[in-house]
């Protein structure tokens, strides 16, 4: 019965000891698990976007980068096909007083218009093609924000001389009465300032878009004119030395079939000339 019972004790120590390194010693044992390094994903940049659907080409604010909507290789191609023999597309950049530009070129209204001669130039003759530039000024929604009125086609004959120092000038629906609009003022003093001293002249043309009649319009076109001859001739500016005129509703630059494009119409160009 002794041997019986030590035999007992015997198995039951070897259970316990099994049981023991079971549980506390593979524990001992046992590799830590290895941290698992996860790589972060680059960051994806952010696509420049602007917001001119209706628009064939069109500038974020300060940007010489031009967007093309999807109606710019219609209009590309129905200009290009408009040229006839010794005739030049001259394509002309604008850009507000108030938007900066530190680039290559001499402003930021030329550097535009070469950024789309570059598009134009992969289809055409780029020989074909000039550049000029011109600053608009009034009617502040259209120097703010994402803007469609920065670029101008013009079709002209091969040895048409290039524009310089013009200005586009924009007037509310209707409107002759008074310049009412800082930028407007801040331009033309500048300009007051610089024909007294140099003996140049200014030219002033009228235009508009097409609501009303044609003789009312050719008449509005005028007076938009003498408006800013008036003011120019308050500064000090001699009235033998501004010339007016007045193309009404004749010379359109955008459609008159929805209201950004009147507004656009609604101008008055002003060049500085010898």
């Amino acid at each position: 019965m002794r041997n019986i019972g030590l035999f007992i004790v015997f198995i039951l120590w070897l259970l316990l000891g099994y049981w023991m390194c079971t549980c506390y010693c593979a524990a001992c044992c046992e590799k830590p698990a290895e941290k698992v390094v996860v790589e972060e994903a680059a960051p994806v940049p952010v696509a420049k976007t602007v917001n001119c659907p209706d628009d064939p080409i069109c500038f974020g604010r300060s940007d010489c980068e031009p967007h093309f909507g999807t109606g710019f290789a219609a209009l590309r191609d129905s200009i290009i096909a408009s040229l006839s023999d010794g005739q030049i597309l001259r394509i002309i950049g604008t850009n507000g007083p108030s938007e900066n530009y530190d680039g290559d070129y001499d402003n930021l209204g030329l550097c535009r218009a070469e950024s789309v001669k570059t598009e134009f130039a992969k289809v055409m003759d780029g020989s074909r093609i000039n550049t000029a530039r011109q600053i608009t000024v009034g009617q502040g929604a259209l120097n703010e924000g994402v803007s469609s009125d920065r670029i101008r086609f013009q079709i002209v004959d091969g040895n048409a001389p290039a524009i310089s120092n013009s200005t586009l000038i924009y007037f509310p629906f209707n409107s002759t009465n008074k310049l009412d609009d800082g930028d407007v003022e801040a331009y033309l003093d500048s300009v007051a300032e610089r024909v007294k001293s140099s003996g140049e002249r200014v030219r002033l043309t009228g235009h508009t878009d097409n609501v009303g009649g044609e003789s009312a319009n050719q008449t509005l076109g005028l007076r938009r004119a003498e408006i800013i001859r008036d003011y120019l001739v308050t500064k000090g500016v001699s009235t033998a030395k501004v010339l007016v005129s007045s193309q009404g509703e004749s010379r359109p630059v955008a459609t008159n079939a929805t209201e950004s494009g009147r507004a656009k119409n609604r101008r008055t160009e002003l060049e500085i000339i010898n």
